[in-house]
């Protein structure tokens, strides 16, 4: 079965988020060099956005193939699909790793999507499993959305133990810096990166950093693709 996911806007442009009406869920097993992919059109249709929504969750709710997803990226036009209610979360109890990527342009941002992570269902924190969070922020307002998170989780016993946050160190105050570097008592490895940084930082702690093009199986990269606009597999991001 699958063990790594992707969701993102099917045409994947990062200047007009979420423009194709199309969001693609790729399901892939790096091991066995497997894959499959869904596109869904949730706009611009005959059934309304939130009937899809549901009916999506639905689906992955009750279909094995996504039983055994581990690991999640969520991209730009994702963020619809995981807030709560109705969250893509719900269908994912053995996540462990999950990295948020939102576009600055979209609606909904990664602070509704941490929301969800905090939500209980059947007695149980929404995907009990989550070690791991890698995350870029782009409003100084989400660092207290994290930090409400890491304490949640951490209270409740089902703490992360590795935290990853990228953002733009100039643009925040004294406060929320604090408050951002203060995160790393809470979390066995903690990273927090500069986005107007060129260094890297320290090699280990980048270890545990995974990619998602890494995850995908030979054959489905660009050059493989039979025709543009099908949505490639691989990260393919286009500003303008």
């Amino acid at each position: 079965m699958p063990s790594s996911m992707r969701i993102v806007d099917a045409d994947q442009s990062y200047s007009a988020p979420s423009a194709s009406a199309r969001i693609s869920l790729v399901l892939v097993q790096p091991s066995q060099s497997r894959g499959v992919r869904f596109d869904v059109q949730y706009r611009r249709c005959n059934e309304d956005k939130e009937d899809v929504k549901a009916n999506m969750c639905r689906a992955v709710a009750s279909s094995p193939l996504f039983a055994d997803v581990r690991e999640l990226w969520m991209d730009t036009g994702s963020a619809d699909f995981l807030c709560w209610p109705d969250s893509l979360f719900a269908g994912l109890p053995r996540l462990s790793y999950l990295s948020i990527r939102c576009s600055e342009d979209e609606g909904l941002q990664p602070d509704d999507v941490l929301q969800a992570l905090s939500e209980v269902q059947a007695g149980e924190l929404v995907c009990p499993e989550l070690d791991t969070l890698v995350l870029t922020i782009t409003a100084e307002r989400i660092i207290w959305d994290v930090r409400d998170l890491v304490l949640r989780r951490h209270t409740v016993g089902r703490p992360l133990t590795h935290l990853w946050v990228s953002l733009s160190l100039a643009d925040v105050s004294e406060e929320a810096l604090q408050a951002a570097q203060e995160l790393g008592s809470f979390v066995d490895h903690f990273v927090l990166e500069n986005l107007e940084d060129d260094e890297t930082g320290d090699t280990e702690e980048r270890d545990w950093i995974r990619s998602w093009d890494e995850r995908v199986p030979a054959g489905c990269g660009v050059a493989d693709e039979i025709e543009d606009p099908w949505p490639v597999w691989v990260e393919r991001v286009t500003y303008g």
